[in-house]
């Protein structure tokens, strides 16, 4: 997991978690709904940050559609990569694509997320939107 651009998220504890669980695993790292709450929330306020890779990242449809509100709020985020994160699959990529229109994504980069059909539908249309 790495964020690119300084910033202090010494006042989100459960980040910090995500964070160190998501660096040290060798294996895919399950993140709770309270940690993709708390990352949502750094990464909206954090206009730091401009770069997002999240590596060997689980979470639900509804964690996707957290991240792709913090997309929307922070405006300096300009590359989005998703790597190794099978669990995302075609409900993360539809909830991601909702909001792709509105975000300032010059970059998106899924690699091995188990993307199906309607997740690659969604993003053609996001991408024939805006």
């Amino acid at each position: 997991f790495r964020l690119v651009g300084g910033f202090d998220i010494e006042f989100v504890p459960e980040v910090v978690i995500a964070l160190r669980l998501i660096q040290s695993a060798l294996k895919v790292v399950d993140v709770t709904m309270k940690q993709m709450v708390a990352l949502g929330e750094t990464l909206r306020y954090s206009q730091h940050i401009t770069s997002l890779e999240l590596h060997n990242f689980r979470t639900t449809p509804e964690g996707a559609e957290l991240l792709a509100q913090a997309l929307v709020a922070n405006k300096n985020i300009t590359r989005l990569e998703i790597l190794g994160s099978l669990r995302f699959v075609d409900e993360g990529v539809v909830a991601l694509a909702k909001s792709l229109h509105l975000t300032s994504l010059k970059i998106l980069r899924l690699d091995s997320c188990g993307v199906c059909f309607r997740g690659i539908e969604a993003l053609v249309n996001a991408f024939r939107q805006g």
